[in-house]
């Protein structure tokens, strides 16, 4: 551990202060208190946390009680891989409660527990870098309450990669300090693997990079090699245990639409808006956030708004942080800190800073995600850590100083909010509330310059009080909690679904131009998402609530081929030519849209009271059928799918012949892994079967293997000569075997490094701590 503040001249004594098992219980209350809605059964609502992880704990918790390990999910798109789809977490501890639990309850679970994991982190990094107990829990909170934090709950994969950070900076800073030794190296490799379980790999290589980084700068010169060969066996132990999840995802990656990678455009697209940086140490600001302001001050809805709405920073968390410069910290702590804060807000910046650039050009993972937003706890944390080392010196820092930055805020309220008189109505919204936080800014560092005068325990509940103030102002609005039970409310549209042939292996359904949930930069738990919410609940379509078993050509999930992806996106052309011929025979719409988007051959079967109409479309392709092979005119393979008559296949580099209009094929069995079929037919044809075409499907004819092609650019076939056949799919997760096998046997050479941790501390230890 670095050297204690508190024994800094003027600083309160260690003794004066409420005892650090007091004030983490304090905390702990402080954040159920903060989360009630959610303790109290209250429902995650907003965003991914309704539009995918429900579906995903469901499925996972269905496979689990029927004693298999899910590899593929049927129920989006033509079917997708699932456990090598990272973001469904499936090896993730707390998913598997899927198996007692619902899955709203799984993902309230997966919340609490991550918001919790973000103030035991925050904590343990103002610990490891000396701050005394207050400024402990005032770090904790800060963190894990902030406005960014509180936002990404409606991304629990977001959520946990943020909340584990301090922690990986913690043990790198032990590290680089004192030296290895189990329970930092055990540190430094769970924080980023619990982002790999939960399905954040991008987050857990940042962790993995800054932790390191930030422990080599805190090491002395002459210890490097010892910190470097440590941090080495972090990085390969927490790559090893996490095979089991990262062999089948990086199998599926070279399949996907993201192998290639995205353009800087793409992957720049959430950066951080530089009209947003008075958010993070301001409370209440959370201008851009508000209800169709961005639209109003930029002409349209940025990107950059649709994760984090809101990032309600703290005032006192900001000047903490500034009178840290002032304290009997090691300078190099110092330095290390305000270093990662501004190479985190660089980052965050993504395409309104250069560094972005650089990161995307020559580091390949960057191509793949697209989120600069997420490098913003790459700058809360240390901020969190410089608060609590200012705390630990408060009591030396100057009243007048801080009196003096308590009027200038004041002063640039009054500028603000003049200012605000005489331009356009958006951005007078915009400046107002800019002053209204810096008002409240200036009453929260006068107050801090007061409290030096008050006893040291005094001074800590006061503060920690000041900090709670702040962060209900500001952060709790962003909660996202409905009463229990109010998604679960039986939709009305499974019976005409199944009265239409919609079901698992029989026929899929397009929900067109539906929204899961509105994106709009208003979203901050505002009335209208949550009326929103309520009224569409039944329209939630694909792997979601009371229509989870219903398959929907809809895409979500992303690690799939680039054609389906453009097929997803194709318009007019997915209804009216490309969804019958895979096997879709109903399209969920607006109301108002129903004459515009309405296909040819199509009528409305069913109305819901929310706006929306169920249109039952005519002359579906069957879920597998015999074809011939033809031969289409240019390779773009939707073009292709629209120009074939039934009976006719695409296969490239088949020669043509005629189309099988005769032969006959029936779904015997359809299971998500498993899929039995019965064929019959006059002479040797195709035997397509309407779902996607990906690695780990292995095809047999009457028991003998037979080859799957990709067929009609998407689905899959297999060649069939003339008579009766039976012929059986079976999926098996590729990589999932090698993964596991890999996993396993590291987390056994490890169990066995720290049984001898004696034998690991000369190794890897400093000679001597600075």
């Amino acid at each position: 551990m670095l050297t204690p503040q508190s024994g800094a001249p003027g600083a309160p004594a260690p003794s004066a202060e409420p005892s650090a098992r007091l004030l983490g219980w304090l905390v702990t209350a402080v954040v159920a208190a903060f989360y009630a809605p959610l303790l109290l059964g209250g429902e995650v609502y907003r965003r991914d946390s309704v539009q995918l992880f429900p579906g995903c704990h469901a499925f996972l918790g269905e496979a689990l009680r029927a004693g298999r390990f899910p590899g593929w999910f049927p129920y989006d798109g033509l079917g997708v891989p699932f456990h090598a789809q990272a973001v469904c977490g499936v090896l993730h501890p707390l998913a598997w409660s899927a198996l007692v639990l619902g899955p709203a309850a799984v993902l309230r679970l997966q919340v609490l527990a991550g918001v919790a994991l973000a103030a035991f982190a925050a904590w343990t990094l103002a610990r490891v870098l000396g701050a005394s107990p207050g400024g402990r829990a005032l770090a904790a909170l800060g963190y894990a309450l902030s406005g960014y934090l509180t936002a990404v709950t409606s991304n629990v994969v977001y959520l946990w990669g943020a909340a584990a950070f301090p922690l990986a900076l913690a043990a790198f800073a032990r590290a680089g300090v004192r030296g290895w030794n189990a329970r930092a190296l055990a540190a430094a490799i769970a924080a980023p693997l619990s982002s790999v379980l939960i399905g954040d790999l991008q987050f857990a290589v940042v962790s993995l990079g800054a932790g390191g980084l930030f422990g080599l700068a805190l090491t002395p010169v002459k210890a490097w090699p010892r910190y470097l060969a440590g941090a080495a066996l972090a990085a390969v132990g927490m790559a090893a245990l996490r095979a089991a999840q990262l062999a089948p995802s990086w199998a599926l990656l070279h399949e996907s639409a993201r192998s290639a990678g995205l353009s800087f455009e793409e992957s720049s697209y959430w950066s951080l808006h530089p009209l947003r940086l008075p958010e993070l140490v301001l409370a209440g600001f959370s201008p851009l956030g508000h209800p169709g302001r961005a639209e109003a001050l930029f002409g349209s809805t940025p990107g950059y708004l649709l994760w984090a709405e809101a990032l309600g920073g703290s005032a006192l968390i900001a000047v903490l942080a500034a009178v840290a410069g002032a304290s009997a910290a090691p300078r190099r702590v110092r330095a290390v800190l305000l270093g990662s804060l501004a190479l985190g807000l660089v980052l965050a910046l993504g395409k309104y800073a250069g560094l972005y650039r650089l990161v995307h050009a020559f580091v390949p993972l960057f191509k793949a995600f697209r989120w600069p937003e997420k490098f913003t706890p790459l700058a809360l944390a240390p901020l969190a850590a410089l608060a609590a080392l200012g705390w630990s010196h408060l009591a030396a820092a100057r009243a007048r100083a801080l009196w003096a930055t308590a009027g200038a805020c004041a002063l640039a309220a009054a500028a603000a909010f003049a200012a605000g008189q005489s331009v356009a109505p958006a951005w007078n919204d915009y400046l107002v509330d800019l002053a209204a936080s810096l008002a409240a800014a200036a009453v929260v560092v006068a107050t801090v310059g007061a409290l030096p005068r008050l006893s040291a325990r005094a001074q800590t509940f006061a503060a920690l009080g000041l900090l709670c103030a702040e962060l209900a102002w500001s952060s709790a609005p962003l909660i996202d909690a409905l009463p229990p039970g109010s998604l679960e409310e039986p939709s009305g549209l499974a019976e005409p679904l199944a009265q239409l042939g919609v079901g698992l292996g029989k026929g899929r359904f397009l929900p067109l131009r539906v929204s899961w949930v509105p994106i709009d930069e208003g979203g901050v738990a505002s009335q209208e998402e949550r009326d929103w919410a309520l009224r569409e609940r039944g329209a939630l379509t694909g792997p979601n609530r009371a229509l989870e078993h219903i398959e929907a050509i809809g895409l979500y999930l992303q690690g799939v081929p680039a054609d389906m992806m453009r097929l997803n996106a194709s318009g007019h052309l997915l209804v009216r030519e490309l969804a019958p011929r895979l096997n879709t025979r109903a399209a969920l719409t607006l109301a108002q849209g129903e004459e515009t988007l309405l296909p040819d051959g199509a009528r409305t079967r069913f109305a819901t009271r929310g706006g929306l109409v169920l249109m039952s479309l005519q002359n579906p392709w069957p879920r597998a059928y015999r074809a011939g092979a033809v031969e289409v005119h240019g390779t773009d393979p939707l073009e292709a799918l629209a120009a074939l008559a039934p009976g006719e296949v695409w296969i490239p580099g088949q020669p043509p012949e005629p189309p099988d209009r005769d032969g006959q094929a029936e779904v015997v069995d359809y299971q998500a892994e498993h899929v039995e079929l019965k064929t019959s037919g006059a002479r040797a044809s195709w035997l397509v079967l309407n779902d996607l075409h990906a690695s780990g499907w292995a095809a047999t004819i009457d028991g003998a293997p037979a080859a799957i092609v990709r067929a009609n650019g998407l689905v899959r076939a297999v060649r069939v000569e003339a008579g009766a056949h039976s012929v059986v799919f079976d999926f098996h997760t590729p990589g999932l075997t090698f993964g596991a096998v890999v996993s396993a046997l590291t987390g056994v050479l490890l169990l066995g490094l720290f049984a001898a941790r004696r034998r690991l501390v000369p190794v890897f230890a400093a000679d001597s701590p600075p």
